[in-house]
């Protein structure tokens, strides 16, 4: 069962709701990413029951449709992640607010 947190930056106070990292469903596997055209932090899922893993370049932006996307903040530990607004540091807020399947 996939977990989702609250992270808010501690400068622009921009707020987001999302796994902060690799999680995963039953049916699905997903990933936090920053699009860099949005400046926004989703999950997108990377995997849907028994698919191949999808590249980077195969994933889109919720919002804008776009693929300038990164993993954020991969090699930082899940409390707190880089703002992509202001590149401050976001910290987790709400810890396992939702749980998804």
């Amino acid at each position: 069962m996939g977990v989702r947190h609250g992270f808010t930056c501690t400068n622009c106070e921009y707020t987001c709701e999302v796994s902060g990292g690799k999680d995963r469903g039953m049916r699905s596997r997903t990933d936090t990413f920053v699009c860099k055209d949005c400046k926004i932090v989703q999950d997108i899922a990377i995997n849907k029951e028994g698919a191949d893993d999808k590249t980077i370049n195969e994933l889109c932006c919720e919002k804008c449709k776009g693929n300038n996307l990164e993993l954020w903040g991969e090699n930082i530990g899940r409390l707190s992640k880089p703002c992509p607004k202001c590149n401050a540091t976001m910290k987790m807020t709400r810890p396992m607010n939702v749980m998804w399947d």
